[in-house]
Order: structure tokens, then C-alpha cells, then sequence
């Protein structure tokens, strides 16, 4: 029994003490026909090495579920801080799988079959990153004040993920990002396989200088996009006038037709000053006519004004210069604009429709006349010579208006009316008499005609103006109209007015012509009704014509009552004297 056990302690240090001249032996490594090793480095797109990336190897197999091969798995291994790996396999073929968060899962088949090296190095695999950014354009012109927006597309080609956005940009811009539903955010989820679209709104300041933009979207990794901004001046003018220059005659108005537009990105208001020849008024009014200093005006907005004025009285003949500035944010936009002062005016002109007409004696006349004036605006008074004595003038305007002057524009055109009535006692023989306007800078005349071509009377008489009739019965009066005049008389008729209910008539009821010199006569029937009381009533009359009329005359009717009735009341009144008397005999008795 003890020799066994002092042979087996025996065996036992021999076995320890072989194998401690094998461990104390240098490491040599035998490959076999079936053992392999696979070295790679793991970096990003730039060339960087990535750390901490799994790699999962399966023996590949022929299984195929959807579109990946499918295999058993074996082992992972892991890369170092250079991004570095190494893995030990047997001859076969190999399907390595490359993944960490952040970036796109990478797969790649290796086959160790017909390997004639025990070492196999696969150099450098890259891994893309899940997340993209997309946003157009790389550089772009920004103005001062200018708000614009960026669009970006965040693309995920990864698991489902999460994103924070921030945007830097330089001093003074305003930065935000929108979303698709017009909403400020900070982060947006994107899933996986999946996009999202925000914006990136922009705001520059107003003196802005060239900058760089950049979006910075965080997740799993963070990924940067710059755009350049290069700040452009503002080109453009803000006054423009499209007819700068106008010709005018002393005295004359004038007005330019100016535009006022914003040209910057950002609301601006602007101070409208003027600076005027000496002795010049000038004003710079809106549409309505209101005089205006200071134009507030959103982006890109434009407003018209103009600027109004007259040339004074006594200016030379010559060019006047002006201009009109417009000034914000210590910009000054300046508009030239000139006035050409010209000749005075050319002579005026008198013209009538009917210079020579034939008048008749105490009756009025109209002579039409146009005054035209080919130069500059002026006032032109009106005056008549050689009128003869006894006859009236007057100078009317086209509304009635009695005037002495009128104010006519430049190279523009007045009717005016002149009223002529002659004396009575004017003969038949023709007159003449001129008519002269006198403006501040010219004048004119005209020769007007008068051929007196007859005068008119009429007068009235009636037979007798009083006369007693009673009611109902009818009462004749004879009236005689004579013609006084040089020329006959047309369509005379009695005007007739008396008391209601009445009949009064005239026969006849028109006479169509009366010679000069000559009478006619009407008869008058006069019916007031029965029943009319007791008491005197007029009928006027007037004698009238066509040409003029007679003074009316006015007839006193008295009305009585008749005889017939006075006998009806004397009887009654006996009868009641006779009843009275039989009445007081009979009372005596008793």
C-alpha cells in the first residue's frame, strides 16, 4: 500500500516538473491547416480611426432569410483606440459584421478556404455615418436686415434616433430652426431608415459682414453642416423719376411724378428733404395732396409723391435745378430735377361763333366768345371799347357767372359770354365795338357788330275798368291791343285771371300777327255764377305776345242783387204787417 502511493507521488513530480521546463520554454505558435489570423483596422469617412466597433463574425451559410445570408455565430471581438482588431478562425468562410451606434451596420464576407496565408489582413473597412445632412446652397448673398431661410434634411441611415440641431452663426445674426409645421425646435426623432426637413431661419443684421454658418445635429454622433454667408451691399436707388426735366412759362405750375422705393430688407423710414432754387416754393406731397417729410415703407415696398411747385412771377428764361434727397441709416439717396423756364407768351386770341348779329332795341343779346391762350397760364381781364351810349355790357362766364376776368392755363382755351343790350332809342343804323383781354404777358382783341333790326310795343286798353252787373247774368268788355313797335308782333292772347267759379272768356282766344301800327280787338264776356254775393271783385288782364307782354290792367266788377227778388221781400214784408194787424184786433176783442 505504501509503495503504491510513494510511486504514484512519484509520478506526479515528474509530471509537474516536465511541465515546468514546457512553461519555462519560449511560446512558439504552430499553425495548423486550420487555424487563421484576421487583422483590420475600422476608420470613418475622413480616414479616422473608430474605436469601440463591434465586429460579430457568423460562418456563413447558405440559409438565406430575406436578402442576408445567414450563418451561425462564433465569436466578436472589439476595436482598440487605434480602431485596430484581430481574430483568430478557423479555415472556413466568414461573414463579419461592423456596427456601432452612430454609424451604418457594415458587413463583409471573408473565405479562409483557399487562404495560403495563416494571416489575413483586411486594411483599413469604413464605417459611414448613420446621420446625413442635405442643405442647399454652400455659400449664399445675404443683404443687411435681409431675413431668409435655410432648408435641411436630416437623413438616417441607422436605428431609430433622436437628434438635438443647434445653429452658430457670427455677430449680430438671428438664428432659429422651424419645422415643417412653421413651429420652433431644438431636436427632432428620426427613425429609422428615415428623414426629416426643417429649416434653418436666418436674420442679418443690419451692417452685416461675411460669416459662417454652421448647423450642428447631435445624436449618436454629431455631424456638422457650414454655409457660407457673404454679405452683399444694397444696389438700388430709392428715388427715381421717369420724367425729370419739364419745360414751364413763369407763373406757370408744375409737378414731378416721383417714386419712393424701400430697397433694403428690413422697414425703413426716410426723410424727404427738398432744397429749392431762391424765391422758389416748392412742396413734396403724398396722393392726396398732403405735404409730407418722413415715408415709413416695408421690404421691397414703393409709394409715389410728388413734388409740386411755381415758377415766380418775374424768373429769366434758363434752366432751375433742385433736388430731392431721401435719407436713412446714414444712407442719402439724391434725385436731380429741373425746370426750364421758356419765352413769355405769344399773343392771345379772340374768336366768336357770331361776331355780327342783328339785335332788336331794348332786348338782349348774347355774343359768344372763346378766349385761347398758346402760352403760359395767366389771368385775362376783359374790357369793352366804343360801346354806344345808353346800351348795357356785361361779361358772363359759361356757368352765368358775371365776371371781369378769367384765369386761363397754358396753351389752354375759356368761353366767355358777352350781354348786349341797346338803348330804346337807338336807330336802325349798324354799330361796331371792340372787345380787348389784356393777360399779364399778352393780349388780344376782337370787333363785334350790331345791325338794330326793329324794337317791339305792345300796349293795352280796356273800354271801361268798372262796371255793375248781377249774379248770373253776363257782361261784355271790348279790349284793343296795339302794336307801338318797329316789328310785327306774334301769337297775342289775353292772360286772364279772375275769382273762382267765375266765366270769364276772350274771343277771340289768339290772334297770330299784329302788324307795327296796328290794333286788334278782344271781347270779353264776363259771368259771375247765381248765388255770388253782393260786393265788387277784380278780373286782371294782360295783353301778351311772343316778343313781350302789356300792363296788366285790372277790372272792378260790383255784383247787386236783382230786382226781382227786392219785389219778393216787399211782399213778404206787407203780408207780415197785415197778419200783425188781425193779430192785435183779435187780442182787443177779448
Amino acid at each position: 500500500m505504501k509503495a503504491q502511493t510513494k510511486s504514484g507521488l512519484l509520478a506526479r513530480v515528474l509530471v509537474l516538473a516536465i511541465l515546468s521546463g514546457v512553461l519555462a520554454a519560449p511560446l512558439t505558435i504552430v499553425h495548423s491547416d486550420t487555424s487563421y489570423t484576421i487583422t483590420g483596422t475600422v476608420v470613418n469617412n475622413s480616414g479616422n480611426s473608430i474605436s469601440g466597433v463591434t465586429i460579430s463574425i457568423y460562418s456563413a451559410s447558405t440559409i438565406v432569410s430575406g436578402s442576408n445570408l445567414v450563418g451561425q455565430y462564433v465569436k466578436s471581438v472589439t476595436t482598440d483606440d487605434n480602431g485596430y482588431f484581430k481574430v483568430g478562425l478557423d479555415r472556413k468562410s466568414y461573414t463579419l459584421n461592423f456596427n456601432k451606434a452612430g454609424y451604418q451596420t457594415s458587413s463583409l464576407s471573408v473565405s479562409l478556404n483557399s487562404a495560403t496565408e495563416y494571416n489575413y489582413d483586411l486594411s483599413k473597412i469604413e464605417l459611414k455615418r448613420s446621420i446625413t445632412l442635405q442643405a442647399t446652397p454652400s455659400t449664399l448673398e445675404v443683404h443687411d436686415g435681409e431675413t431668409f431661410t435655410i432648408p435641411l434634411t436630416i437623413k438616417n441611415a441607422g436605428e431609430d434616433e433622436v437628434v438635438s440641431i443647434t445653429v452658430i452663426c457670427g455677430k449680430g445674426y438671428s438664428v432659429s430652426v422651424i419645422s415643417q409645421d412653421k413651429q420652433l425646435v431644438q431636436s427632432v426623432y428620426i427613425p429609422a431608415s428615415g428623414s426629416a426637413t426643417v429649416s434653418v431661419k436666418v436674420t442679418t443684421p443690419i451692417e452685416a459682414t461675411d460669416s459662417d454658418l454652421v448647423i450642428k445635429v447631435v445624436g449618436n454622433l454629431e455631424t456638422d453642416y457650414t454655409v457660407h454667408l457673404k454679405a452683399m451691399a444694397v444696389d438700388g436707388d430709392v428715388l427715381s423719376c421717369t420724367y425729370p426735366g419739364r419745360n414751364v412759362m413763369p407763373s406757370e405750375t408744375f409737378a414731378f411724378a416721383v417714386t419712393v422705393e424701400n430697397p433694403y430688407y428690413y422697414t425703413e423710414t426716410f426723410k424727404i428733404d427738398l432744397n429749392t432754387p431762391s424765391h422758389w416754393r416748392l412742396n413734396i406731397e403724398n396722393d392726396r395732396g398732403e405735404k409730407i417729410n418722413l415715408i415709413t415703407l416695408g421690404a421691397g415696398e414703393s409709394v409715389s409723391i410728388q413734388v409740386t411747385g411755381e415758377v415766380p412771377y418775374n424768373s429769366t428764361v434758363g434752366d432751375y435745378s433742385f433736388t430731392l434727397k431721401a435719407s436713412a441709416s446714414g444712407h442719402i439717396d439724391e434725385l436731380p430735377l429741373t425746370v426750364t423756364v421758356n419765352n413769355v407768351s405769344a399773343e392771345l386770341t379772340i374768336t366768336s361763333k357770331y361776331p355780327s348779329q342783328t339785335i332788336a332795341l331794348g332786348k338782349t343779346t348774347i355774343y359768344p366768345l372763346t378766349i385761347t391762350n398758346p402760352g403760359t397760364k395767366q389771368l385775362i381781364n376783359f374790357k369793352a371799347e366804343g360801346v354806344p351810349s345808353g346800351w348795357t355790357i356785361a361779361f358772363q362766364s359759361s356757368e352765368g357767372k358775371q365776371i371781369n376776368s378769367i384765369l386761363v392755363g397754358a396753351e389752354a382755351s375759356e368761353s366767355v359770354n358777352l350781354v348786349v343790350t341797346p338803348a330804346l332809342s337807338s336807330s336802325k343804323s349798324g354799330y361796331s365795338f371792340t372787345v380787348t383781354a389784356t393777360g399779364d404777358y399778352s393780349s388780344g382783341k376782337i370787333t363785334l357788330e350790331a345791325s338794330i333790326g326793329g324794337s317791339y310795343g305792345l300796349t293795352m286798353k280796356v273800354d271801361s275798368l268798372y262796371f255793375e252787373t248781377n249774379a248770373g247774368s253776363t257782361y261784355t268788355e271790348t279790349i284793343t291791343l296795339t302794336n307801338t313797335g318797329y316789328s310785327s308782333l306774334n301769337n297775342l292772347y289775353l292772360s286772364l285771371s279772375y275769382p273762382s267759379g267765375w266765366t270769364v272768356t276772350a274771343t277771340p282766344i289768339k290772334v297770330t300777327t299784329l302788324d307795327p301800327n296796328s290794333k286788334t280787338t278782344f271781347t270779353l264776356s264776363i259771368s259771375p255764377p247765381t248765388g255770388t254775393a253782393a260786393q265788387d271783385y277784380l278780373v286782371q288782364v294782360t295783353g301778351i305776345s311772343d316778343e313781350l307782354e302789356a300792363s296788366q290792367q285790372s277790372i272792378r266788377v260790383t255784383v247787386n242783387v236783382e230786382s226781382s227778388w227786392s219785389i219778393y221781400g216787399l211782399v213778404l214784408l206787407v203780408v207780415a204787417a197785415g197778419a200783425f194787424v188781425l193779430l192785435y184786433k183779435k187780442l182787443r176783442r177779448r
